[in-house]
């Protein structure tokens, strides 16, 4: 499915088995940012990406902070991100957040795909491009909207969530 955008149009992909789906994504030029909780639920599946090349979020509404762009900056800086590199997130809405917002003001933006994890953010904040995050004692009030290259949609995700 083809999204357009007054930024820049992008696709969303359906597949069974991200796994399989995330291989085009290992190479030296992709930096990961994951949710803490996928990633230990999905190790065999990830196992084969550069695990130096990832940032493990946890995600939760107190880490959705300008104090956790910086790390998430500096670890991809210390890593050698580029300009032509890629952020590839899987996680929820959190992850989504900070995945969007550090890719659009990296380098005046960087490529990002997303892998969203949870029911809303497959069937609700993937699309739109926007992210948010909190400054001090206010939610959401700093944000860009930054279309993904690439969002990709696996349903195996939601078998891992409490009903």
């Amino acid at each position: 499915m083809k999204i357009k955008s007054r930024i820049k149009d992008y696709e969303v992909t359906f597949c069974n088995n991200f796994s399989t789906n995330i291989q085009k994504y290992l190479n030296d030029d992709c930096y990961f940012l994951i949710d803490y909780n996928v990633f230990n639920l999905y190790y065999d599946d990830l196992k084969t990406i550069n695990t130096n090349n990832t940032y493990t979020i946890k995600a939760v509404e107190e880490n959705k902070t300008i104090a956790e762009v910086e790390k998430i900056v500096n670890f991809l800086l210390e890593k050698g991100i580029r300009r032509n590199s890629k952020i590839v997130a899987i996680g929820g809405g959190i992850t989504q957040d900070l995945a969007c917002f550090t890719s659009s003001i990296l380098f005046r933006g960087v490529q990002w795909v997303f892998y969203p994890t949870t029911l809303l953010a497959q069937c609700d904040s993937c699309i739109g491009s926007k992210s948010s995050i909190n400054i001090g004692k206010y939610k959401n009030q700093l944000g860009t909207f930054y279309p993904p290259q690439e969002i990709i949609i696996d349903l195996q995700f939601l078998k891992t969530l409490s009903e």
